[in-house]
């Protein structure tokens, strides 16, 4: 998978989120708006603070990748995320749909008759919301426990390599000196004969 499609989700994602972020802050300002907003406000936030987690991770996938045009195949675990990334701006464009069309009337108020025939439907993206980012966090959770093994298992196999190379070194060394010494003794004995 291309990192690309990935943060073209990301981007499609935080866009969606600040337009219905917004949206969502007007009708709160607004007199009359229900709970259900504020609460659908709160998780449109917390679901852009994961998303956040995930261009991080993204990044950071990309520079210890290399170069952007040369980047190694993505984690497993981030293409699993990006289906999700994508399913989360479905949500955010559906209540953003609604927002526009459904709960502010002609003249700009809350229309309480347009918040009454979308209020399961609310309920239901707002539950939704939670769903997707709780799935998202969880495939951050997995990405960095992925990483750490990943980890583990290089500095394992750098520490094995270490060893290998003492050992090697000091073989060497060893025969090293054993040469100087078999050479010095020759050079003696040739010192011995020269002075009689």
């Amino acid at each position: 998978m291309d990192p690309l499609s990935v943060t073209a989700s990301v981007i499609a994602i935080v866009t969606a989120a600040g337009q219905v972020s917004n949206g969502l802050a007007k009708l709160a300002a607004l007199r009359g708006a229900p709970e259900i907003i504020m609460a659908l406000h709160n998780e449109v936030s917390d679901l852009r603070l994961v998303v956040h987690s995930c261009q991080s991770i993204l990044d950071r996938h990309v520079t210890l990748g290399g170069w952007q045009n040369n980047v190694r195949g993505l984690p497993h675990e981030l293409i699993g995320v990006k289906g999700l990334l994508d399913r989360a701006t479905a949500v955010l464009d559906g209540i953003l749909q609604v927002i526009s069309t459904k709960l502010v009337d002609s003249k700009g108020a809350f229309s309480k008759i347009g918040y009454l025939r979308e209020q399961s439907r609310l309920v239901k993206a707002k539950d939704g919301l939670r769903d997707v980012r709780m799935e998202i966090a969880n495939g951050i959770g997995l990405m960095n426990s992925a990483s750490s093994f990943h980890l583990q298992a290089r500095i394992e196999q750098l520490e094995l390599s270490i060893r290998q190379s003492i050992q090697y070194l000091a073989i060497d060394n060893q025969n090293s000196q054993a040469q100087i010494l078999s050479s010095q003794s020759q050079l003696y004995q040739k010192l011995a004969t020269f002075k009689l």
